[in-house]
């Protein structure tokens, strides 16, 4: 029943997302062809499209999330792929999330044409992540360790970490 989902989701497009994840050829009897291929541009939309079409198939079904991790590291081609999913999110039943550190983009990092191009879109929503404030530090501090913490020792930790909760939990832990 989940392979014939798959394959009902996959649609027509089955043979080009095979490209990108081969190990949907014996799953779902799509063959990974070798036929001459259509101009790159060409052939980038039809995967594109392909990948689209298959999250909107399998949207309607039940509501998805995908989490893009660390996009300040993604290529063009991906970043790409994110703004065609992006023009098509009002028909579908998918919520996309990206992460990334807003302190490694610069001007000319794709990314931030990526951002620029998608913040024109009334469905986008940017939500800055910030670190803690020292009092919830030491609110932490003290929830995770049962110890009210020294004000020298939240500064401390505070200066360290910057508020970042991961860090901030490792060196809790130690």
């Amino acid at each position: 029943a989940v392979v014939a989902a798959l394959r009902e989701d996959l649609g027509p497009g089955a043979n080009d997302l095979v490209r990108l994840f081969p190990e949907l050829a014996e799953l779902v009897g799509a063959s990974l062809t070798t036929s001459v291929m259509d101009d790159p541009e060409s052939a980038q939309f039809r995967l594109f499209d392909a990948f689209r079409a298959f999250l909107a198939n399998a949207s309607r079904r039940t509501p998805l999330v995908l989490v893009l991790d660390d996009l300040h590291w993604a290529d063009r081609p991906t970043l790409k792929l994110l703004q065609h999913m992006a023009r098509e999110l009002a028909h579908m039943r998918l919520l996309i999330v990206g992460t990334y550190r807003d302190t490694d983009l610069v001007r000319t990092h794709p990314l931030s044409e990526t951002l620029a191009e998608l913040n024109r879109d009334a469905a986008f929503e940017r939500v800055n992540l910030r670190g803690l404030t020292p009092s919830e530090v030491r609110d932490y501090i003290a929830a995770t360790t049962r110890v009210v913490p020294l004000s020298a020792l939240v500064e401390r930790i505070y200066e360290e970490t910057e508020g970042n909760p991961f860090f901030l939990s490792e060196m809790v832990n130690l």
